[in-house]
């Protein structure tokens, strides 16, 4: 959740490795030209054209907002499998126009890939809001993507990592019309921490840099909100996913955190999957094996030992925590361990064409 481009670099690769392949970032985009027939986006413009596939840089409405997003879909004809990426961060898309960016390399894949800018990001209106009107930026695009004439509108996922998991879970509580939902380590209760990251920002022990990404979040999400955790606590509470609404969700969600986060806590996503209720909850170790005993401050979960639950994913809910993975998933072997599962997920969940 880094407010740097190095930041959304690393979100950047984390999506293109699990949907196969490499990319970073490029320039923000241009403002896009209206065509003659934008359908329901308020402006597109085709900024790419590959044998496979075609870039479009689009615009639409949120609200009372313009919003920048950008869209990779196959040049075969017919309706495709959508994919809704939330990016983490708070500084933008990080693959405009970009042939070998992840947007481009998931499109190469047979999906239609819808990324949104959010508010206040990419010159779009408005300002950062942190996990609030970012959801109201991310509804719209699905109820924009899904009029279009390349897409399935009966075959949606949404993918979140991050600031991007906390918008997916928050949809998911609004009844977002996708079939499947993935919240990848995004924060469920922001003001224990927000108070958490300025202690560790203060710690002696911690890493240096790792102290100065702490402050610089600290200090981004109290600007956006306009008050520390103890001076608007409500605030802090209405940018969090709703348990008791997510619960009310019938459809297939996924919720997978590092067991060695330094930036959200894994107990964050313990405590948000025990409030929900109804999922079957795995501690899987760097083995590839299925642990018994919970992680700490978890324990209130039942953590289920047969590795071939996973593997199946025959419920509908789902709490993955891989021991040793840091927040931002790509270090070591992170994205080769939490891969073949979100895969899995996807593969079975997703309706059939």
């Amino acid at each position: 959740m880094r407010t740097e481009r190095s930041r959304i670099a690393v979100w950047c690769c984390l999506l293109l490795v699990v949907l196969t392949a490499s990319g970073c970032f490029s320039d923000p985009p241009r403002p896009p030209k209206t065509p003659a027939d934008s359908s329901a986006w308020a402006s597109v413009e085709t900024t790419t054209e590959l044998p496979e596939v075609v870039i479009e840089k689009v615009s639409y409405r949120s609200g009372d907002l313009t919003i920048y997003g950008q869209v990779c879909r196959p040049v075969s004809g017919g309706r495709h499998p959508v994919l809704i990426v939330n990016h983490g961060g708070f500084a933008g898309l990080g693959d405009w126009d970009n042939p070998n960016g992840n947007c481009a390399v998931i499109a190469k894949a047979g999906w239609v890939v819808a990324e949104s800018s959010y508010r206040g990001e990419d010159g779009s209106d408005g300002r950062i809001e942190v996990c609030l009107g970012e959801v109201d930026d991310v509804l719209a695009m699905v109820e924009v993507i899904r009029t279009q004439t390349y897409a399935d509108p009966d075959r949606i996922a949404m993918v979140g990592v991050s600031h991007g998991g906390c918008i997916t879970s928050r949809a998911v509580e609004r009844d977002a019309d996708v079939d499947v939902a993935v919240d990848i380590a995004g924060p469920a209760d922001w003001g224990p921490l927000v108070k958490r990251v300025k202690q560790e920002a203060e710690s002696p022990s911690a890493n240096p840099a790792l102290k100065q990404h702490l402050r610089d979040l600290s200090g981004m999400v109290e600007k956006a909100v306009d008050g520390t955790p103890d001076e608007v606590p409500e605030r802090y509470a209405e940018r969090s996913p709703d348990p008791k609404k997510i619960a009310r969700w019938d459809k297939p969600f996924l919720i997978m955190h590092g067991g060695a986060d330094q930036l959200v806590p894994v107990q964050q996503s313990c405590a948000l999957a025990k409030q929900i209720g109804g999922f079957s909850a795995h501690r899987l170790n760097a083995s590839g094996g299925v642990e018994t005993l919970p992680p700490t401050g978890c324990e209130e979960l039942t953590w289920n030992d047969a590795p071939e639950a996973v593997r199946a994913f025959d419920a509908d809910r789902y709490f993955l925590v891989y021991d040793g993975i840091d927040h931002f998933l790509v270090a070591g072997n992170g994205v080769g361990r939490i891969l073949p599962d979100l895969l899995r997920f996807l593969k079975t969940k997703l309706p059939a064409a």
